[in-house]
């Protein structure tokens, strides 16, 4: 790769894939072995072909990234760090990693191993970076605008990484519970189900379409980013020729053609976007969330006037209204002749089942005359040089001494730390006995909330803030401002770039605190909804808050969106805007009522709750319960959720 040039890092899910996008011009390769990676229902790779495709790769001058990028837990760590051991003794040439507090430990214990901080670890701004400066690049946000990408490629002091191709999450990357919670299957945890590409009132709202800056290259070659990343792990060894080939004209600055962005159109699309790059305003595919393919034209009087050349045996898409369905090419009259081919121009009848007029028509693929073409070795692989990679063999990796000694000894008494949703007139007397109970540790207000100097006055030492889950650069010293200026007893941070910005720093459950090596790194906070009471139970450190009530946020997303989410189910999901960002909440609230008691008994004693309304109502029924005073809790519990306390992800 010549230097003034930027990476192209194409993925793999398999040994095929690696081989093809190696021989069609990538600088680097992304893939997965078998346990703790984002994409674990791809192949993936055991241990022998992860060797073949690090040789292979290295033979060839191309280097291998190794995607460990899911939360980790306790019980998993011994494990985990094995797997990096493979990729390091293998001659892996870096780790892809989400967790903050493991990628610090890698650079300590595998001398040579790059550590790559993944997207969803949610590093958007340049105070962000500034606190994890320990690894050797990061990967960034989707959501970052060509200003914001300039801006942290100029200023930032570790090389930074951005996709340029491929599907879009609808929520910013590492802050998505929706799957888990409605489902059982975290994206975090690699197992997304994308509740995203479903219906929502009716539509596709929350169906992102795909990422597609090739237009952009030139520009974005002078921001002076590292790597340009193509997402695409599942996908056929055809998307990744296509992409490796087309973005490597690119880059290498050879003129784009039609056919070149017909391929792309070819591989795999759910209609093109340039997403927040540019701040595209249409970047939803609300008709479908299926793969469109080419468009090659729309059925008018039962015919279809082809837009590209077409043969017997090419897959084809059907759209008709908001449904798209699949078959293939089997018969083609053309001139009242039937023919094995057609070309662009002709007017055909495919004799496709089902269609009607105005129906669009796309090819999805073709049959490949040379079925190997995509396997033949790109010129710039031949010219590159072997890479060697020389490392001091590791017997045995000592992550344990990394683990926290636990000193903190829980209080007696609970500690309710109550988030306030709301600033009504008539509710201030609600803050107000709030403040006086004897369990209520903390008092949590937005840092944005316009009555918040009200609420000061009602509750002084108790006075708590909270701070916004997305900050830009220019925004961040603001916030440090308010924060000197309202002087709170401790605040909540929900963005890396506020790490200890208080001498009382909560960190939110968006910051995905999974395990006892997180709880060392960030130090007190909100420990991750998604762990079960016995992955609780087996923390060595108890000095951190369980989310026990209130109406969880299952995705932050810089999409607009409706007040309100009705999926196919007639679930409803709340949406509320925060600053420019959007909330999506859980259709059921949490509610874990006597199960304090639980975890009281396991040493957890601090507790986490939302109020949106009727706070006396919900203080007494905690503080019933906390006392030991007979309730009925039947009626009360119905609509709640325990959410994972029992399942776990």
């Amino acid at each position: 790769m010549e230097s003034n040039k930027p990476e192209l890092l194409l993925p793999a899910k398999n040994v095929e894939n690696l081989i093809v996008a190696v021989n069609n011009g990538a600088d680097a390769v992304y893939l997965g072995m078998k346990s703790f990676n984002a994409r674990i229902s791809a192949d993936n790779f055991d241990y022998g072909e992860l060797k073949e495709g690090i040789d292979y790769a290295h033979e060839k001058g191309v280097r291998i990234y190794i995607t460990l990028n899911t939360l980790i837990k306790n019980s998993e760590l011994k494990e985990f760090f094995e797997e990096v051991k493979v990729a390091y003794t293998l001659g892996a040439d870096a780790v892809i990693i989400q967790d903050l507090a493991i990628a610090k430990i890698i650079k300590k214990e595998f001398p040579g191993l790059e550590v790559h901080l993944s997207t969803q670890a949610r590093i958007g701004n340049l105070e962000a970076i500034k606190k994890v400066d320990y690894v050797d690049r990061i990967i960034l946000p989707r959501e970052l605008s060509k200003e914001e990408l300039e801006f942290l490629a100029k200023n930032s002091k570790v090389p930074l990484e951005m996709f340029v191709h491929g599907a879009l999450c609808f929520s910013i990357s590492g802050i998505c519970l929706m799957s888990s919670m409605i489902g059982g299957r975290s994206g975090n945890r690699g197992a997304c189900a994308q509740p995203c590409r479903r219906k929502y009132n009716g539509k596709y709202l929350l169906s992102m379409k795909d990422l597609c800056l090739l237009k952009e290259i030139e520009n974005i070659k002078n921001l002076g980013i590292v790597s340009l990343k193509i997402e695409g792990r599942m996908r056929s060894p055809f998307y990744v020729a296509t992409t490796a080939r087309v973005y490597r004209k690119a880059i290498d600055g050879d003129k784009i053609t039609e056919k070149d962005l017909q391929d792309l159109e070819l591989a795999f699309n759910r209609d093109f976007t340039e997403g927040f790059y540019n701040d595209e305003k249409n970047k939803i595919s609300y008709i479908s969330p299926r793969n469109r393919g080419l468009f090659i034209g729309k059925i008018e009087d039962g015919k279809l006037k082809l837009g590209s050349t077409i043969k017997i045996g090419d897959g084809i898409s059907i759209l008709s209204g908001m449904d798209i369905r699949g078959q293939r090419v089997e018969k083609i009259i053309c001139k009242g002749k039937e023919v094995e081919s057609a070309k662009k121009g002709d007017v055909v009848d495919l004799w496709l089942q089902g269609i009607k007029d105005r129906d669009l028509i796309y090819k999805t693929s073709y049959e490949y005359d040379e079925k190997y073409d995509i396997l033949k070795l790109n010129e710039l692989s031949a010219k590159r040089g072997k890479i060697v990679v020389n490392r001091p063999d590791i017997s045995k990796v000592n992550w344990g001494k990394y683990l926290p000694k636990s000193n903190y000894e829980p209080d007696n008494q609970i500690q309710l730390h109550i988030k306030i949703n709301n600033f009504e007139e008539a509710q201030l007397e609600d803050i107000k006995s709030l403040y006086e109970s004897a369990y209520v540790k903390a008092i949590i207000c937005d840092i944005n909330q316009k009555d918040i100097l009200k609420v000061k006055e009602l509750i002084k030492e108790k006075f708590y803030v909270e701070l916004p889950i997305v900050v830009k650069d220019s925004e961040y010293n603001d916030y440090i401002k308010k924060i000197e200026d309202l002087k709170p007893e401790g605040v909540i941070i929900r963005n890396l770039a506020f790490l200890n910005c208080h001498k009382n720093t909560i960190v939110g459950y968006q910051l995905n605190m999974f395990n006892d090596l997180n709880i060392d790194f960030f130090g007190k906070g909100i420990i991750s909804p998604e762990l079960s009471f016995e992955e609780l139970k087996e923390l060595t450190c108890k000095n951190f808050l369980v989310f026990v009530h209130g109406r969880i946020v299952v995705m932050t997303t810089k999409n607009e969106l409706t007040k309100k989410l009705t999926d196919e189910l007639g679930k409803e999901f709340k949406t509320e805007k925060e600053n420019e960002y959007y909330k999506v909440y859980n259709s059921s609230e949490i509610g874990l009522f006597e199960e304090i008691h639980k975890l009281k008994e396991a040493g957890l004693n601090q507790f986490y709750l939302e109020f949106s309304g009727r706070m006396n109502k919900w203080l007494d029924i905690y503080t019933k319960i906390i006392e030991n005073k007979e309730i009925n809790l039947d009626k009360i519990k119905k609509g709640f959720t325990k959410g994972h306390f029992n399942r776990g992800v």
